[in-house]
């Protein structure tokens, strides 16, 4: 993806790229290769106190307010020749736990905001130049689960709108393109009722003692989330689970 990005864009005057989300993960590693490629780099961070590789230009806004698109284009020394919107809210709903606030949120920064980014550097784009938009997908896009399902549908409607942007500013000299990479943070949960774990629990409820029972039912309400100590109910099932027989009707 850094080589698809630097190489495809290689040129010689010295160029600005805004990246947003560039504080960590795949935007922080965009960045940086950009920066050793020359270029002048808007790192926009959601945070004051987020670190931005050195040599960028930090720049704090909240992709859900609707000026974003203006407050990150205003710290951009030069310019903009490239945007690479990464940035992305990802946080758990579904179906039967449906949260209305958490679609709005998501949509807002993970489809409204590489929106306005995308008008904004076409109002600003010089005729003549060539400019480029890359913006992150999902490579589950491929292949949709229903889990985390506003995140999820946001990245549908990022995909309509890098095709639609594509169409629409071709004409003008800017290519539209959209990267999907693979899993970048768990979306299936941590902790699962493998057999050998309500086996257990069944053996020790029949002596008496119901906190494996109570262990599991906490980890189960919150699958998804860190539970310090209870690593030993997310690992591997251990070799004497393989003997475990059990019913449809268990």
């Amino acid at each position: 993806m850094v080589c698809f990005v630097t190489s495809l864009l290689a040129m010689t005057a010295r160029q600005t790229a805004i990246v947003t989300g560039a504080g960590k993960r795949v935007g922080a590693c965009l960045a940086e290769a950009l920066l050793g490629d020359g270029w002048n780099v808007v790192a926009h961070v959601h945070h004051a106190d987020d670190d931005v590789p050195e040599g960028a230009i930090k720049v704090v806004a909240d992709l859900a307010d609707p000026n974003c698109a203006d407050i990150i284009f205003e710290a951009a020394d030069g310019v903009v020749t490239l945007l690479i919107n990464n940035a992305a809210r990802f946080a758990w709903d579904g179906f039967g736990e449906f949260n209305a606030d958490e679609f709005d949120a998501h949509m807002a920064v993970n489809v409204r905001a590489p929106a306005l980014l995308i008008d904004r550097l076409a109002r600003a784009h010089e005729k003549g130049r060539d400019a480029l938009v890359v913006n992150l997908l999902d490579s589950k896009l491929a292949a949709p689960n229903h889990d985390y399902l506003s995140y999820t549908l946001s990245k549908q409607a990022l995909a309509g709108l890098t095709e639609l942007a594509a169409r629409a500013l071709a004409s003008q000299g800017i290519r539209v393109n959209g990267i999907a990479p693979g899993l970048m943070l768990r979306s299936n949960p941590k902790f699962v009722l493998r057999n050998h774990l309500g086996q257990q629990a069944i053996e020790a409820s029949q002596q008496k003692d119901n906190s494996g029972v109570a262990t599991l039912l906490a980890l189960l309400e919150s699958p998804f989330e860190e539970h310090p100590g209870a690593d030993a109910y997310a690992g591997f099932p251990p070799d004497w689970a393989s003997t475990i027989e059990i019913s449809c009707s268990s």
